[in-house]
């Protein structure tokens, strides 16, 4: 085997570092939306962290370890012995990357459960751990599907950015949300964290909503964002009002006007069949696994 560079990337390795991250799209969205909105250096500020990248004989970047100031880890680096070699490069320099404190890890499924055999995290307690199917869709080729399923009378529905005017009625869609999909207790700290997240989604206005008849009735958002690609997350309807088509069309209407934004491709995962079966129904194929595992506490190595 080659022997590979392993360095700490810094302040002008964003281009080379996002132009790599670009030939892996799928997989890769919230790296690049992270290295988009926080930088590549690390100064003490959410969503930023410590990147470090393998290059190969000829100095070509061919795999990245990112871990954040939250402990979390993300990785993109296709080739079982460039992770191996990053993730072993990362338990022997722990004490430079936030004490080698591990929170979770987010990113291509099989690339992670390699890392989590790495650190003998296997087994570990985790608050959350989905590993499920993941789906992409090229926009050009987004089925605009019938507004409702089964309503014979015409009705008034309008798809919208959400506004201030939502609050109240959004934090307990997120906490319903956290709970039902990621596994949160009924706690004040998941009433906290609710909260938090609709102050977050009201700042950076990716979250949208859908209106019949003048009621609020669906939610989707894009988790992760950059100019060519969308991840869709947190997707949410109450209950009571499922099985009428309601998200279905409000994350088409969502994904068309970022197609006219100029986004060419959409993401998500998903381990519910009757979500996935909304997501296929407007042009999203399955194409691999992702991960999301956050560890009840976090560890060092």
């Amino acid at each position: 085997m080659t022997e590979l560079t392993i360095r700490q990337l810094v302040s002008g390795d964003e281009p080379m570092l996002e132009a790599f991250l670009a030939t892996h799209p799928d997989t890769s969205m919230f790296l690049r939306s992270n290295l988009r909105d926080a930088g590549i250096v690390y100064h003490g500020l959410e969503y930023q962290g410590v990147y470090t990248g393998a290059f190969d004989a000829s100095g070509t970047l061919i795999g990245v370890f990112a871990h954040f100031c939250n402990g979390n880890i993300m990785t993109q680096a296709p080739e079982p012995n460039v992770l191996t070699t990053l993730v072993d490069h990362f338990k022997e320099s722990r004490s430079q990357s936030f004490d080698g404190q591990i929170g979770g890890f987010v990113g291509d499924s099989a690339q992670l459960k390699h890392v989590m055999e790495r650190f003998n995290l296997t087994d570990a307690d985790y608050s959350t751990f989905e590993d499920e199917d993941l789906y992409s869709l090229d926009l050009s080729d987004l089925r605009m599907p019938p507004p409702f399923d089964g309503l014979s009378n015409p009705h008034t529905w309008q798809a919208r950015p959400i506004e201030e005017r939502d609050r109240a009625l959004l934090i307990p869609w997120a906490k319903g949300y956290l709970m039902e999909a990621l596994g949160r207790d009924d706690s004040v700290e998941t009433d906290q964290l609710s909260a938090d997240q609709v102050e977050n989604w009201l700042k950076t206005g990716r979250r949208w909503v859908l209106e019949v008849d003048g009621a609020t009735v669906a939610l989707t958002g894009f988790n992760a964002v950059v100019p060519d690609c969308v991840q869709v997350g947190g997707v949410w309807t109450p209950p009571e009002l499922r099985g009428k088509g309601y998200a279905r069309a409000l994350v088409a209407a969502s994904l068309a006007d970022a197609e006219s934004k100029g986004a060419d491709r959409a993401i998500l995962f998903t381990s519910n069949p009757q979500a996935a079966k909304a997501y296929t129904a407007i042009g999203f194929e399955k194409i691999g696994r992702f991960m999301l595992a956050w560890l009840k506490a976090p560890v060092r190595l």
